[in-house]
């Protein structure tokens, strides 16, 4: 698979690393916004607050907690985002949790003491982060990624943004897939559902595939006369 775009993504290495082949399918890669998002990245209620409340001081006015969907080959990838810290997973959650400095967090909390989420956060945050399979949004718009990101949190007045064939590098995305790992799933997704087969089969005439067996076109299908 070859990939023409205007800016460089992660995985984009894997397609440089090999031999080129002009029959290779072509993925296109162009940003451009959907002005109606074909879904939400908004996660249950309490997600963003069972991390906020206990350690980020204002969170919630401040606006410094952000829920982001990524969209890729047909799944749907919830994120949490802080400022240039992507979370996939509870595992992710608490390496943020554990760089605070807890020094710096008792000006703002009494008696404050950093520890895991509860058993309750830990298995909210599990489910938030378990992918989901949604095909048709990409069949609707002809991509194979698409990125959600919440602007606006109020739940009465919520707003978002939404991109196709946004670069994931700026999402640190390979914690997912990794570049080799990605690469693979694009061909893949792209083969099966977005473009047609780059190499279609030849038609060869009869009389050239009668000659390329070895066979003579005057005598060798002919039934030999009766003497």
């Amino acid at each position: 698979m070859r990939i023409l775009s205007k800016f460089k993504d992660y995985y984009d290495g894997v397609a440089n690393a090999g031999e080129r082949d002009p029959r290779d399918r072509v993925y296109v890669r162009h940003t451009t916004e959907i002005q109606e998002p074909p879904f939400i990245a908004t996660g249950e209620r309490g997600v963003l607050g069972c991390i906020g409340e206990r350690f980020i001081p204002g969170w919630y006015n401040n606006r410094q907690l952000q829920h982001i969907r990524i969209g890729f080959c047909g799944k749907l990838y919830p994120v949490i985002a802080y400022q240039d810290t992507y979370m996939y997973s509870y595992e992710d959650v608490l390496r943020f949790v554990q760089s605070f400095d807890i020094r710096e967090m008792l000006k703002h909390f009494q008696n404050f003491k950093l520890a895991r989420p509860s058993r309750t956060s830990e298995q909210l945050l599990r489910e938030h982060f378990t992918p989901g399979t949604f095909l048709q949004p990409f069949l609707d718009h002809d991509t194979p990624i698409i990125v959600v990101e919440e602007i606006q949190y109020p739940r009465w007045n919520r707003k978002y943004t939404c991109n196709k064939d946004a670069n994931l590098l700026n999402y640190n995305f390979a914690k997912v897939f990794p570049p080799y790992q990605a690469y693979q799933e694009l061909d893949m997704f792209l083969h099966a559902h977005l473009l047609e087969h780059p190499r279609p089969m030849v038609q060869i005439a009869d009389k050239h595939l009668i000659a390329a067996k070895g066979f003579d076109l005057k005598t060798s299908f002919r039934k030999p006369k009766e003497s």
